[in-house]
């Protein structure tokens, strides 16, 4: 099969599916995985796919922004409690350690933390570094980065 013809067969598939990966694209088409990138980069250029991690989505796919932490707070908040609550009984006791990722999730969880509990605590997430600093049986380890402004978390190659 020609380059021409495996690019728009990869498009026609994308169309009919709404996405594809590029490790079903090179095991079908039986080329590379670099080869599939190369080919989707081209689609994406002609506008008639848009890449995502790991794939292909059509072009017509909704973008959305995503949604700060204050709006995302309030959010499924019952179900983000009961997380919160069953990921207390998991948590290591006195000595023990746990890393918290950002998130409004985790943020919950940082919040059931046991007061009464020496626990080492490291996160990425300034609003649960903020939680938890003031709290005198947490051992606190702040992991360094760039601050993203929408999720409040340190990124990047330093985190």
């Amino acid at each position: 099969m020609y380059a021409e013809e495996r690019q728009q067969a990869i498009a026609d598939l994308i169309g009919r599916q709404g996405r594809v990966s590029v490790t079903d694209l090179a095991e079908r088409y039986d080329v590379t995985s670099e080869t599939v990138r190369r080919d989707l980069a081209l689609l994406e250029r002609l506008g008639h796919i848009r890449r995502v991690h790991g794939g292909a989505v059509p072009a017509t796919a909704l973008t959305v922004s995503e949604p700060g932490l204050a709006e995302r707070e309030n959010t499924r908040a019952g179900h983000k409690d009961r997380i919160a609550a069953a990921a207390a009984h998991f948590l290591p006791g006195t000595g023990g350690s746990v890393i918290l990722d950002a998130g409004t999730t985790t943020s919950r969880v940082a919040a059931v933390l046991p007061s009464d509990t020496e626990i080492t605590v490291a996160t990425n997430s300034v609003p649960i570094a903020a939680r938890l600093a003031g709290s005198a049986p947490v051992k606190l380890h702040l992991i360094g980065g760039r601050v993203r402004g929408t999720t409040q978390a340190a990124v990047g190659p330093e985190a």
